[in-house]
């Protein structure tokens, strides 16, 4: 299947060609509803088409070099920030980017979430960046993970979310889903609250936390609503079964009605699982798509899978999980993972983009790339041909992994990222554009310029957003970017702007 993957935003930054440059650039800144159509009816014997090494190269559109946004070391020399997530205000043209930090706790490995404000034009820091979870202050095993992050223009402000951990001895409740709700100036409105309540039904076998993991949301325009997926434990059975779950909240973010039950991959077997969970709404039919990772046969090869949600979230009767990939049918122990989705407004169509080693031969086995499928919103059939390839690592021992798209409403067009991990050399995050109608713009080009500062460096976990207003793009990742001779076990998170092809630079 083919996938159309939204294409970053990037607002902030061009590359750098020496690490003066990015030294430069890290201090000086301030910074009627169907659902997925049945396999039967898909194209058969369709494989992911080879495209032409293109050349990786620099973008015209990259304005500016990298910049530095978190200060995590400024507090401890150790301590680092991980897992940037970030979302666009068009009422006030500023972004906020938040990430899972133990700057600022007392115990080195205790992650609360915190957030700093940007504006869209400048790339300047607004303020200082904010803790914004508090459950460590209760408990110094607790950790916060991954956060997401969307804003609402009906209620102006932003909702948070993240997934809780603990060590041996933590409370059950803390291996839930949280949310926090953020004034569009980023001021906390009320405390923490608790969206999940998978460790409610009890430990499996006694001794085993019923927990609830990585998650995703999606606001619902219409109905100024969110709705929260994640990956949990959510059944009575004592057996571990990860399924993919969601509840519905309210504006304020209170709990409408009870969490539902979204996926049905354990149905194969106690040893098949959801994981991965990513959603994204359409506003124009007022309905949802949810994909994940699952096992597929057996436990050892994965695909993508998905289905269609009404906005009342729950699922329909008689829908089923549908394979939105088919990189099994390439060979044996083949995986699709880490799936994203998002929407095209333009032409009503999803875009879901994963990574897999989808490559034919034997050879390719440990090959990954970033591959794409479109699906059209109204009716969840697939358009064009099953998982097309968007990335290009051109030689052997390359792999692309962790991507993330947008689709950009001003350029129509979709921006692909990546990180690229090359023999010998650091890993760097690429991006590539996809038209509205799925094909490549240019060839794949860097976004992050880490090299420049270090052989012993690398970048990861990337994501971004686009600006309504210009059509620009922000990407923003973690990397232990700063220069000198002790920085290598630094990580911050950095950004890079670019400015769109229809629109005049910044």
């Amino acid at each position: 299947m083919k996938i159309y993957r939204l294409m970053v935003w990037v607002l902030l930054a061009g590359l750098i060609a020496s690490s003066n440059n990015y030294l430069a650039a890290h201090v000086g800144t301030k910074t009627g509803f169907l659902y997925l159509q049945d396999k039967t009816k898909r194209q058969t014997g369709v494989f992911p088409p080879s495209i032409q090494s293109a050349a990786q190269t620099t973008s015209s559109l990259l304005v500016g070099p990298p910049f530095r946004i978190s200060e995590t070391a400024t507090a401890e020399p150790d301590r680092g920030a991980t897992s940037p997530e970030l979302a666009y205000n068009p009422d006030d043209y500023e972004c906020l980017v938040v990430w899972e930090s133990d700057g600022l706790t007392e115990l080195k490995g205790v992650r609360d979430i915190y957030g700093q404000r940007l504006n869209a034009a400048t790339n300047e820091r607004i303020g200082i960046s904010f803790r914004i979870s508090t459950l460590t202050d209760q408990n110094k095993n607790h950790r916060a993970n991954r956060p997401k992050i969307v804003y609402s223009r009906t209620s102006h402000e932003y909702l948070v979310i993240w997934y809780g951990t603990g060590l041996y001895g933590a409370p059950d409740r803390f291996f839930e889903v949280y949310g926090q709700r953020l004034s569009r100036t980023g001021k906390m409105i009320g405390s923490n609250f608790r969206i999940s309540h998978t460790a409610d039904l009890g430990k499996v076998n006694t001794n085993i936390v019923r927990s609830s993991g990585p998650c995703d949301l999606a606001w619902n325009s219409a109905n100024d609503e969110y709705l929260v997926v994640w990956k949990g434990m959510g059944e009575l059975e004592d057996v571990v079964k990860m399924e993919i779950y969601g509840q519905r909240l309210k504006a304020n973010g209170e709990l409408l009605e009870k969490y539902f039950r979204i996926s049905r991959t354990t149905n194969q077997g106690s040893n098949f699982h959801a994981n991965e969970p990513a959603i994204a709404y359409n506003s124009r039919d007022n309905q949802y798509l949810v994909v994940w990772n699952g096992a597929f046969k057996n436990e050892f090869q994965a695909e993508i899978f998905g289905i269609g949600l009404p906005a009342t979230g729950k699922v329909l009767a008689g829908t089923n999980d549908v394979r939105i990939s088919q990189v099994t049918q390439v060979g044996a122990n083949r995986v699709a993972s880490s799936p994203h989705v998002v929407h095209n407004s333009a032409n009503n169509e999803y875009f879901v983009i994963f990574q897999a080693n989808a490559l034919r031969g034997e050879g390719n086995v440990d090959a990954y790339e970033i591959f794409g499928q479109r699906i059209d919103a109204a009716t969840l059939a697939e358009i064009g041909a099953n998982d097309v390839r968007l990335s290009t690592s051109v030689e052997i021992g390359n792999t692309a992994s962790e991507a993330a798209v947008t689709f950009n409403s001003i350029a129509k067009e979709y921006l692909v990222i990546w990180r690229s991990s090359r023999e010998n050399a650091t890993s760097e995050i690429y991006g590539q554009r996809i038209s509205a109608t799925g094909t490549e713009i240019e060839a794949d080009f860097q976004i992050s310029t880490i090299a420049a500062v270090g052989k012993d460096r690398s970048v990861n976990n990337a994501s971004l957003t686009h600006n309504t207003a210009n059509g620009g793009y922000l990407v923003v990742w973690q990397g232990n970017g700063l220069p000198g001779a002790n920085t290598a076990k630094i990580t911050e998170i950095f950004g890079q702007q670019l400015a769109s092809a229809r629109s005049p630079r910044l």
